[in-house]
């Protein structure tokens, strides 16, 4: 009975007719649906100054807004950031979750010359042509950093194959467009 079974997996492996075996082996690579956007703060901008920044972030009619005055502690060094959730969170068993479909982040990195922001919005529901409007505004409501992108296409990739479940859309924005 061994033998019946694992001759017709060979003659489908090699191209012969034959049913009940797997023709396409798949991976379970994950990957997240997001937009992520990273600019640099002006140059010499302090800690203090920078935790005073508030983040915007919206997508088409969606806005999410929040001060990075919650992170408390410094990045330790270059390449190293503190991040807070801009999206609405529920805490369950004192780990934030998300409340509805987005989950938007916003992290103050440390780097050499100072210090740069990076925002991520996650969603299944991306669709290309989505629109974003992107800022770190200072007190005053001055944005210091921000990206605006109209209509955008997403890169779209199948991490575990054409003929495997699991299609993500992903896009990152650099830079200021002021």
């Amino acid at each position: 009975m061994k033998r019946t079974i694992a001759l017709s997996c060979f003659a489908v492996l090699a191209g012969v007719a034959g049913s009940g075996c797997p023709t396409t082996a798949c991976t379970l690579i994950g990957c997240a649906e997001n937009m992520s956007w990273s600019a640099s703060l002006p140059e010499g901008i302090t800690f203090e100054e920078a935790l005073a920044l508030r983040v915007r972030a919206c997508r088409n009619d969606v806005c999410f807004e929040r001060s990075f005055d919650d992170i408390g502690v410094e990045p330790l060094a270059p390449n190293m950031g503190r991040g807070m959730t801009l999206s609405p969170t529920e805490l369950h068993d004192g780990v934030e979750t998300p409340v509805g479909d987005a989950y938007v982040t916003a992290t103050l990195f440390a780097t050499p010359g100072g210090y740069d922001v990076e925002v991520r919005w996650n969603d299944a529901a991306l669709a290309d042509g989505d629109s974003y409007v992107l800022s770190a505004l200072d007190a005053d409501g001055e944005a210091v950093a921000h990206h605006e992108a109209a209509s955008v296409e997403y890169v779209v990739s199948q991490p575990n194959g054409p003929d495997c479940p699991g299609v993500c859309r992903n896009i990152s924005l650099e830079g200021s467009t002021q």
